[in-house]
This record gives structure tokens, sequence and C-alpha cells, in this order.
């Protein structure tokens, strides 16, 4: 298998809140452990040094502004354990991203977060800017937000802005969204209702990957026609919240010039009482 040229680590569903310490995570664990873990098994598994950090929605829990200031730390303390690394970001909104107390739903607290982040305004997102195409290490990377429509039961991508963006693509293309595009569970309303558009639009430029959050769990599929293939990971959410059993993930993924060359799927174990500090697992 050819050399690895760039590394996507696939964050998503953090949803940082204000119950034990600053977010969701489970007694005796912070977020600062999980942080350190996700350094230390990047390092581990790739030698390259070009990083994209994609976070894939559902920052906080229900969008409240200040609850960002978490999550800004979190990446924050990403950035400092990846000194010397050439970081991107990729970054879309979730169902959680909307304000709910701003009559107008809306995103404004996210998109200053990706702000933040970024140090740019590429990641702004409104009524008709519902998604960024950027080119990284020959690359391109389209984040799409599929909460644009702003009805939290499900998700909806806006494909003539897609379709536009992957016109622009002049290289492979990575596809980042927040809602899963396939129906996981029995009675699964909450799955992107257009998916297959993206499909058949994604087979027709070049896209060799697509990523997902939202329902809290792995899930790896490929499609494919005549024109190539296209891989499909989602991942569960990073951070654990109390007293809830989610199965807590996050993916690493190796890209070549022209292809996705590996892809690693951790899985967030609780198991050490003695360390009191996460572990992770390939699942």
């Amino acid at each position: 298998m050819s050399e690895t040229k760039t590394i996507l680590l696939h964050l998503t569903d953090l949803h940082f809140g204000d119950n034990h310490s600053r977010s969701h995570t489970i007694f005796n664990f912070s977020a600062d452990d999980i942080s350190h873990l996700v350094i230390e098994k990047v390092k581990h598994d790739f030698t390259c040094k070009n990083l994209v950090i994609v976070l894939g929605g559902d920052i906080t829990d229900k969008g409240a502004a200040h609850k960002y200031q978490y999550a800004l730390d979190f990446v924050r303390k990403l950035r400092s354990g990846f000194k010397g690394y050439k970081i991107e970001f990729m970054i879309c909104p979730g169902n959680h991203d909307i304000d709910i107390k701003n009559p107008n739903n809306s995103f404004d607290a996210f998109n200053k977060f990706s702000t933040d982040v970024t140090g740019n305004s590429k990641y702004i997102y409104t009524d008709s800017k519902t998604s960024v195409i950027h080119t990284f290490n020959n690359w391109s990377f389209l984040s799409a937000n599929s909460m644009y429509h702003k009805i939290k039961d499900y998700g909806i991508l806006d494909m003539s802005t897609i379709e536009a963006n992957l016109k622009k693509a002049k290289h492979p293309v990575v596809v980042l969204t927040h809602h899963h595009l396939v129906p996981i569970y029995k009675k699964d309303s909450s799955v992107c209702r257009n998916s297959y558009d993206l499909f058949k639009l994604s087979l027709n430029y070049g896209v060799k990957l697509i990523l997902h959050g939202h329902v809290h769990t792995s899930f790896k599929l490929d499609i494919a026609n005549a024109k190539g293939k296209i891989k499909i990971i989602g991942s569960g959410a990073l951070l654990p919240k109390i007293d809830t059993n989610y199965n807590n993930q996050f993916s690493i993924i190796g890209l070549n010039d022209h292809r996705v060359s590996k892809v690693i799927t951790y899985r967030i174990i609780f198991d050490d009482a003695n360390s009191y500090r996460p572990t992770a697992i390939k699942s």
C-alpha cells in the first residue's frame, strides 16, 4: 500500500455542555484525557505530518454560545499536541449546533467558533452558503451543512451548492456532512433525506470518501459504479455522556495522492479503574 501523504482525524458529536467537567464526560474522565489519547494514537499510527482535523458537527449540546468556549479549549489542546504538523480543518454543523434560544435558529455561535478555530471566515454557514470547498495537499475537501433547513428532526443537503463546489474541484474529493446517509436503525427517521442524490453526484465528480456522524455509532460502506468507488465512514460520538452507554469513537484516515490508503477506527473504553484514564482499541 502506498505511502500516506495526508491524515484525516475525524472527530464528531462532541456535545460540549454544562455538566460535569464542562462537558458530558463521565466521572473521572475529562476532555483533556480524550485529547491526549487522540494525539497519542495519531502519532502511533502515522509518521506523516500533514493533518486535517475534521469536526463533524454537534460540537455543543443545544447550541448555546458559551459552550463553544469549551470546545475551543479542546481544539487548542489538540493543536498544541500536534506542534510541527501542518494543520487544516474541515468543519460542518450538526443539529445541536443551532442556537435554539435564538428566534431565527441561528448558526451565529457555531460560525464564531469555526472562525476562532481556523483564524478565517471559510466555515461560516448561512441560508445561502450551505457548503464549502478548499484544497490541501492535492486533495479537495467539501464540507456540507445537512442542517441548513433548520429542522432538527432530519438531515437534508443543498445539492445545488454541493454540485457547484464539486465542479470547482481539481483533485480527488473528501466530503463531510453531519447526518448519516443510510438508515441505521429500524424506524430511523433522522437520516439525510436526499442521500441518493449525493451518491450520484459524488460518483460523477471524483469523490473518494464521505464522512458523517450523528447516530453515535460506527459505519462503513463502499459504493461504486464504472467511474469509481467511494468509501462512506461514520464515527461514533467522541465524548461520553454521563449515565449513557454511547459508542465513543474517533477515526484516523490516511490519504495518498489518489486514494484512501488506511482507515482506523478507535473505540474508547473506560475499563482502567486504577489509572482513571481512558484507553482506545481498534474496532
